[in-house]
């Protein structure tokens, strides 16, 4: 478990039903993804599928965060 949680997973706390321990691990999920995203989007050759990949990220880790309730 986390030590000391992050401005996120305080902010995910604050959802109803969702404890500090839930909330630390969306976080670590969220951040993957959008680390998931940025590496290969900075490697690949392709304008058009670098902006796919972070395109894509974006728009469902926004659709998870609204069907959350988050911010």
């Amino acid at each position: 478990m986390l030590r000391s949680p992050g401005r996120a997973a305080k902010r995910w706390a604050r959802l109803p039903g969702v404890g500090i321990e839930a909330a630390a691990e969306q976080s670590v999920l969220l951040l993957s993804a959008m680390v998931d995203a940025l590496l290969p989007s900075r490697s690949v050759k392709v304008a058009e599928l670098s902006d796919h990949l972070l395109k894509t990220t974006k728009r469902l880790l926004t659709e998870q965060a609204q069907h959350t309730g988050a911010e």
